[in-house]
């Protein structure tokens, strides 16, 4: 199996903490682009549907597999994350494309293969090129620490499965599950911190840049 993910984050108390600050970081996310109500409701539909189907695998051919959990749901809500930000993207293709480039360099460095266990990634480095690329772009150009939220989101999953699972699997010649961590995989980890510390450090950016 290719896992990108972390067996500490299995320990369920830990496992409860990132399932809040996953839910935080998606209704703050959400809270930038709709209303309150709604971005209650779908941040709940996601965690859950995140949690409970990462118990579920589809079997693509012999040797890839798809965890529905920590592929689909990343997937999905990247994909609305996107849409809804496509008014600043689509004036700013950069403040997307300069930081999904840089880290998929950052991911592919930070993951490496262990036999038995697949693609393992580093998260630190990962989830610090996401927030400091997502951030120094958003300054350079001027654009509300708020979008900062929704994108670091779309860049932490698009590049650390991209880096990671798809080219961190160049050297296995065992199965590929697409976020086979499920709840704990990288492209939902990597993910769920990034969005916070890409906020801080967008504002520390602007003020600087003053």
């Amino acid at each position: 199996m290719i896992v990108a993910g972390c067996s500490i984050l299995r320990h369920s108390v830990i496992g409860i903490i990132v399932a809040a600050v996953y839910w935080l970081a998606i209704f703050s996310s959400l809270l930038v682009l709709t209303d309150h109500l709604t971005a209650l409701f779908e941040s709940s539909i996601v965690v859950a549907t995140l949690y409970f189907g990462s118990k579920i695998v589809v079997r693509l051919s012999s040797h890839i597999f798809i965890n529905v959990g920590g592929f689909f749901v990343p997937m999905i809500i990247s994909a609305e994350m996107l849409a809804r930000t496509y008014n600043i993207v689509a004036l700013y293709p950069q403040v997307l494309v300069v930081p999904v480039f840089i880290n998929i360099v950052v991911a592919y460095l930070s993951s490496y293969v262990v036999v038995g266990h697949g693609v393992i990634v580093r998260f630190l480095p990962p989830i610090i090129g996401v927030s400091s690329a997502t951030a120094l772009v958003l300054s350079m150009y001027n654009i509300s620490p708020y979008y900062s939220l929704p994108l670091s989101i779309v860049v932490g999953y698009v590049s650390t499965l991209l880096g990671a699972d798809i080219l961190g699997y160049r050297s296995s010649r065992e199965k590929l599950v697409f976020g086979g961590g499920g709840f704990y995989d990288a492209l939902v980890v990597i993910p769920l911190f990034s969005p916070g510390i890409s906020y801080g450090l967008t504002i520390l950016s602007l003020l600087v840049m003053k």
